[in-house]
């Protein structure tokens, strides 16, 4: 019988981390006091504050077999802070789940080395992503599972294509069972986590060179590329891998700006140079600049409220939660702040979240990332009109201070977390 773990909560991640290193802490010390524990707990805790400190390793680690890998990975790095990048911490988990820990406790693996057994996993995951076409569904599951049979087919190719003798059975018990790379749920098997699959179909892309950048351009023509997080996590990190600069030139031209501006989000931005920060920028905020051009308010409004949702990735939800506000690009916020008061200003109104931010201020706000006292927002809301939001809606009349951009009106006080970004 198989049995699926449900995503850890919060309190079952720091228990889970607790336990783990105290058991670990233990067992290395052969016996346990209570400065290992101290110690122990110690670990759990600074790796915890790193993941909650980091999005996208939070929303990682409540799945509980991904959670157990990175705390291997902190634990083998002596307690080192996890990598900044998140191709470099996948990297050093496959590493490690791939050589050294099936070699600290003696088992050998198949094959001559960590890079070989990627290879073949490389293969596989490249298989499944092909699943996805235009039919593919958002929740659809096809891609993220493959059988028994086809599994062991693909294997075989993959050894068969490098003249590999290893037989196709026992290097997926292995994956299994000593590298916990591939888990078997139900009648099928997929990756521990999707995330993996993305990852190491990326590494096979870049090994096939010509053939792998020409699949590449052709997904990224796909519409679905938007819906599936799988594919998203594969063109990063794939950019990860190649130039990315020539990656995002060349997919502006192919005019897939959209996917160009999610990859560059997902890159450290040091690796991108000026020319094509600019062009994958500007490409972005043309239409929000056109409408303020045009003094089309009512569709800025509406296209700033659009943008804020690109940014953080919440296009498919249409709201944004309190962390993605928290965690908003301090780079887009002022560029949209930017426009905002720049076209404003030159037909006699004062817009902008800067504008708004001072307004609060005025109105007995501060910016200590807390929410404000009723007293304090009614007042706000009086100063910017917005309680006659409605009404301005196709009359043309404005409020000339801080009445836009409304979003306001839907993330109500939580803007004040906005307003508290320094440079602002």
């Amino acid at each position: 019988m198989n049995y699926w773990i449900e995503d850890f909560n919060n309190k079952q991640r720091q228990e889970f981390l607790e336990k783990w290193y105290i058991y670990q802490e233990g067992k290395a010390a052969r016996g346990l006091d209570r400065g290992i524990q101290k110690k122990a707990k110690t670990r759990a805790k600074a790796l915890l504050n790193q993941i909650d400190d980091r999005p996208e390793l939070k929303a990682l680690s409540g799945n509980a077999l991904m959670l157990n890998m990175m705390v291997r990975y902190h634990r083998d790095k002596k307690g080192q802070k996890l990598p900044q990048r998140k191709f470099e911490l996948y990297r050093g988990i496959l590493e490690l789940q791939l050589d050294r820990r099936p070699t600290e406790k003696g088992i050998g693996l198949l094959l001559n080395s960590a890079a070989e057994r990627q290879q073949v996993l490389q293969f596989v995951a490249l298989e499944m992503m092909q699943k996805v076409t235009g039919a593919t569904k958002k929740d659809d599951e096809g891609f993220k599972q493959i059988s028994h049979e086809h599994l062991i087919q693909s294997i075989a190719q993959a050894l068969a294509k490098k003249g590999w003798i290893v037989k196709a059975d026992d290097f997926l018990q292995q994956m299994v069972d000593v590298c916990e790379l591939l888990v078997k749920r139900d009648e099928n098997y997929e990756f521990s986590h999707l995330s993996f699959q993305s990852f190491l179909a990326a590494w096979e892309l870049y090994d096939l060179k010509e053939e792998g950048e020409e699949l590449i351009y052709a997904k990224s023509s796909l519409e679905k590329w938007k819906e599936i997080d799988a594919w998203k996590d594969t063109f990063v990190f794939y950019a990860n891998l190649v130039n990315p600069n020539q990656l995002m030139q060349k997919l502006v031209d192919l005019e897939q700006d959209d996917l160009a501006d999610f990859i560059y989000r997902q890159l450290d931005r040091s690796d991108v140079i000026a020319p094509i920060e600019k062009l994958v920028t500007n490409n972005l905020y043309q239409q929000l600049e056109e409408y303020l051009k045009n003094q089309q308010w009512e569709k800025a409004d509406q296209e700033t409220w659009k943008l804020m949702l690109k940014v953080t990735d919440r296009e498919e939800e249409e709201w944004l939660g309190l962390e993605n506000i928290k965690n908003f690009p301090c780079d887009d916020l002022l560029t949209l702040d930017r426009l905002w008061v720049k076209y404003s200003k030159r037909y006699g109104y004062e817009f902008g979240f800067s504008v708004q931010k001072q307004i609060y201020i005025e109105c007995g706000g501060d910016l200590d990332s807390s929410h404000p006292s009723d007293k304090t927002w009614e007042k706000f809301c009086d100063r910017i009109n917005s309680k006659s939001f409605l009404l301005w809606k196709g009359s043309g009349r404005y409020r000339d201070l801080g009445h836009l951009p409304s979003v306001y009106q839907k993330i109500a006080g939580r803007i004040v977390f906005l307003f508290s970004y320094p440079s602002l």
